[in-house]
């Protein structure tokens, strides 16, 4: 988007779009580019949400394979796999 990388990641409730700079096996997220959907939600979904755009707030390193993404910060791990 506009010359630059975004990653878009969708939740059991909204979609986040976090602008991110890579390099080697470090992302850099932009936090202040951060556009959250307007859903609303509630429990669960909405404390997966609340945890996952503060994940997607601090740097990362990444490893990428045949069958996975994983994403790690000292907040913990996503790891995404091809099914």
């Amino acid at each position: 988007m506009n010359g630059s990388l975004t990653m878009v990641v969708r939740m059991p409730c909204g979609v986040l779009n976090v602008p991110v700079s890579v390099a080697a096996e470090a992302m850099t997220p932009d936090p202040a580019g951060m556009i959250e959907s307007a859903d609303g939600c509630i429990g669960p979904a909405g404390e997966q949400r609340a945890w996952t755009t503060a994940y997607l707030k601090t740097p990362l390193t990444y490893s990428l394979g045949k069958q996975s993404l994983v994403l790690t910060n000292d907040q913990g791990q996503i790891i995404f796999r091809r099914s």
